[in-house]
């Protein structure tokens, strides 16, 4: 909203006073001030309902997060969502998603999953390790000789090009490791070997072959029956058994990550974390989402309340020499005080249809206390008992289409928001229409007050010209008579006249 100020124009150049000695511009000022005094009361009335459309963006705001809140709470989806719990989190992990069957699962761990790998047959330097950074047709101290300038191996059929005159073999081996052979490559200097790890677990096999050149063969990773052939070390498949699940037989996976693909229960993920072990999985409802909602409702539902309780607050003298409380920038709205009070009724409304004491937010442990508008969690295990014991009843209460506490909060915030007819859009139409009308008048009681001063400059200008031709034709009238002087200024020329 444009604020128009309480304004004082910018006078002409004026000499007070010179002919007839009266103060003429405090005179003006005075005048001028009193003639300012509605201009003044509508700047100030401007300025509260400024501060008013301030609060009731504020309330706006916290309303809609009240909403928001609540409409978590009304959707009965949520209360469909599922968790998984395992009673031994050290050996084995559990998620759910939604779909998941509501069942208890007891799990053994066989043994983890491991990934193969191919090891050099024999040290591959000439005994006193590799240098990996030199060309390989240098000094590597390589056992065997490199038999061409250029060449190419496989590994699991991806091919590893090379030049015996740029490469070393740390840049072979991240050649490899950057290749989509699916395994990582590193020289070990104190077993003097290359070791091939499979990027997957599982019992796969690595494969290695010379395709032009001599280079894999040189580090003994190839089988060619000369007694210097990698050493495969096949990995494993990650085992489980599930109390009545495929007939009690082992269950695989290749890494250690089991989902419904290997254990055909929908909505379930296992994860090892251990080679072995027991543990028994429990899939139900998610009361931990339905609990932090329930946290975020009581969180907006009393910034709301706190925020009307301050805004609304009157103004209070303090008899005892202390300081006054000023008036919130609502005070005296009674239209947004009944908010307040409506949004307490609601959150006290009972259900019927449901189990004594589970009927009424109260019963979640959830409720006011004595005359404080705000709702605190009065028991804390109640939540708990009422959402492990009667969870479609907390369900019901909260999302039931036609009486649910929060559907019908979250539908009556939503007509105060954005209804026409709610307390929003009414208060911030009518206060819009308040802040143009001050605007429109602040500025023609500005323009009035100018002209109202400058008229009065002109007049007493006038005047003075009128004194100072008066004061001049009495001086040649004396001076012909018997030359008596200039007649001497009023007594009133140091004193300052007061409308």
């Amino acid at each position: 909203m444009a604020t128009v100020a309480a304004a004082t124009s910018t006078s002409p150049l004026s000499f007070s006073g010179l002919a007839t000695g009266l103060d003429t511009s405090s005179i003006v000022s005075q005048l001028v001030a009193i003639e300012s005094t509605q201009l003044n009361q509508d700047t100030t009335a401007q300025t509260q309902v400024g501060a008013q459309q301030t609060a009731m963006t504020t309330l706006q705001q916290d309303l809609l997060a009240l909403q928001n809140a609540a409409g978590a709470l009304a959707d009965p989806t949520a209360f469909e969502a599922v968790s998984a719990t395992s009673s031994n989190t050290t050996a084995l992990g559990a998620t759910a998603v939604t779909g998941a069957v509501k069942q208890t699962y007891n799990v053994t761990i066989l043994n983890q999953s491991s990934a193969s790998q191919l090891t050099s047959g024999a040290v591959i330097s000439s005994g006193s390790g590799v240098n990996t950074t030199v060309a390989l047709n240098g000094a590597t101290g390589l056992a065997a000789g490199l038999t061409s300038t250029t060449g190419s191996f496989t590994i699991n059929g991806t091919a590893i090009n090379y030049n015996t005159a740029t490469d070393s073999l740390s840049t072979v081996l991240a050649n490899i490791n950057n290749s989509a052979a699916g395994v990582n490559a590193m020289y070990d200097p104190n077993g003097d070997k290359i070791i091939l790890t499979n990027q997957t677990n599982g019992a796969s096999a690595i494969s290695v072959a010379d395709v032009s050149g001599n280079l894999a063969a040189a580090l003994n990773l190839t089988v060619t029956g000369s007694g210097h052939d990698g050493a495969t070390t096949l990995g494993k498949e990650a085992q489980i058994t599930i109390d009545g699940l495929n007939n009690g037989n082992p269950i695989s996976s290749k890494d250690d990550i089991f989902t419904e693909a290997e254990t055909g229960i929908t909505g379930l993920t296992l994860t090892l974390n251990q080679a072995t072990g027991n543990a028994q999985v429990t899939v139900g409802n998610d009361t931990s989402g339905i609990s932090s909602n329930l946290t975020s409702f009581v969180t907006a539902y009393n910034a709301v309340q706190d925020f009307i309780n301050t805004a609304t607050v009157p103004a209070s003298t303090n008899t005892t020499g202390g300081a006054s409380t000023p008036a919130g920038p609502l005070a005296g709205n009674y239209e947004v005080k009944d908010l307040a009070t409506q949004l307490r009724a609601m959150v006290d409304t009972q259900v019927n249809g449901l189990p004594s004491g589970l009927n009424y937010l109260a019963g979640l442990g959830i409720g006011t206390t004595g005359t404080s508008p705000d709702l605190s969690v009065t028991n804390s295990s109640a939540l708990s008992s009422a959402l492990a014991n009667n969870f479609s009843a907390v369900k019901t209460l909260l999302t039931d289409p036609t009486n649910g506490i929060m559907t019908q909060l979250n539908t009556y915030l939503g007509t105060q928001i954005a209804g026409s007819n709610g307390l929003i859009q009414s208060t911030n139409a009518t206060l819009s229409s308040e802040a143009s009308d001050l605007t429109n008048e602040i500025a023609q009681q500005q323009l009035d007050v100018n002209n109202y001063q400058a008229n009065l400059q002109t007049e007493f200008a006038n005047m003075e010209t009128a004194v100072s031709s008066y004061q001049g034709g009495l001086t040649d009238l004396l001076s012909a008579l018997g030359g008596q002087t200039t007649p001497a200024a009023p007594t009133t020329s140091s004193a300052t006249t007061t409308i």
